[in-house]
């Protein structure tokens, strides 16, 4: 029994359906592999509690823990290997209704990752810190980097993250290979999908990412449309 018709095609992250070409023979691929996708992108949209106490200067270890609010997060390398994407967020002791955020991917990693974090990551003055400046109504205003450069005045706020990727070949200078994706923080002056500051508890809210690990089609489903959909182990459908 042979059924027809049209293959859904992957363009640049998206399922495309083109009904206006020929139906041909439909091959259901059970046990073929899904290869493994890099994270690309994270969307944030946390709440960094106005509330939380400034680290003084010479403070003890549960006055650190006590200011500082720490997000934990998957990412995924081109291998479909995990990372830990950590942010910790602190009050600036200088300036009001700011924080500065410190990114660390793999920081439990010997000799660690190199993190990189700017509006354009791996340049002279790249470090891992950015920091985040509120209005007086807990959106979001502007984001700077630790080269100095600063978000737009309006619109939505993206910043872009690099590592070492441990286990890849080097480049041909010898250099560690790196990846880099996207963070997201939202929009400046919203409150939707994006990070806040409100006198409310922090909350540790990364929306989304889309990279995951090779996954095999491990079943189809086929809807009252006709519809057929791959049931891959890594979570996927297609």
């Amino acid at each position: 029994l042979r059924v027809q018709g049209w293959m859904a095609e992957e363009i640049n992250g998206r399922s495309i359906l083109d009904t206006s070409r020929s139906t041909t023979d439909l091959i259901i691929p059970v046990g073929g592999k899904d290869p493994a996708k890099a994270t690309s992108y994270v969307n944030y949209a946390c709440n960094l509690n106005k509330a939380t106490p400034v680290i003084p200067e010479g403070a003890s270890e549960d006055m650190i823990r006590e200011g500082t609010w720490s997000t934990d997060f998957i990412v995924y390398d081109d291998f479909g290997q995990e990372h830990r994407l950590v942010i910790e967020f602190t009050r600036s002791p200088e300036v009001e209704n700011q924080w500065i955020a410190t990114v660390n991917v793999d920081p439990d990693m010997e000799g660690g990752s190199n993190t990189q974090v700017g509006f354009g990551v791996d340049g002279e003055n790249a470090g891992n810190t950015f920091i985040l400046q509120f209005n007086n109504y807990g959106t979001l205003d502007m984001v700077t980097d630790t080269a100095g450069n600063t978000s737009a005045e309006n619109g939505p706020v993206s910043i872009t993250a690099g590592f070492n990727v441990a286990g890849a070949n080097p480049n041909e200078d010898g250099t560690p290979y790196r990846q880099s994706f996207t963070i997201n923080l939202g929009t400046i002056g919203s409150a939707e999908n994006t990070v806040t500051q409100f006198a409310q508890t922090s909350s540790t809210k990364a929306r989304e990412q889309d990279g995951y690990a090779m996954g095999y089609m491990e079943n189809f489903k086929i809807d009252q449309s006709g519809m057929i959909t791959g049931v891959y182990s890594n979570g996927q459908s297609r």
